[in-house]
């Protein structure tokens, strides 16, 4: 299945969402997420809602400080918010996780049915 990313920002709601369809790789992420923070409508204090259930994550373990750096690089990634991921496998858990690497960062999980929903909050690095 072809990969497809796309986003929605809300302005009213302060919340920006994201869905990924069909075999997702790495620099299909870092590629809408370059999307999103161009955006002329993006804040970095909008709250996220990121939908991995419909996709299959391809990513290596041995990519994963690539991911690191970039978000690390964007301060436009990082900022004052609330993360909500909505997955129903283990291996699309393990990029919320990624937010640990970042101070100030509270990761809250829990399942419920046949899907599991991380919630992360991010705060501003200073």
């Amino acid at each position: 299945m072809d990969a497809c990313c796309s986003y929605k920002i809300d302005k009213t709601n302060k919340v920006l969402f994201q869905k990924y369809k069909g075999d997702i790789t790495l620099s299909d992420i870092m590629e809408l997420m370059k999307k999103i923070t161009s955006d002329k409508e993006f804040s970095v204090y909008f709250d996220h809602l990121v939908d991995f259930r419909d996709c299959k994550l391809n990513i290596t373990p041995e990519e994963i400080p690539y991911y690191v750096k970039f978000i690390e690089e964007d301060v436009k990634i990082i900022g004052e918010r609330t993360d909500i991921y909505l997955t129903d496998t283990p291996n699309q858990v393990w990029i919320n996780s990624i937010g640990s690497f970042f101070s100030g960062c509270l990761i809250v999980s829990w399942f419920a049915g046949n899907f599991h929903i991380n919630c992360t909050k991010f705060n501003v690095k200073q």
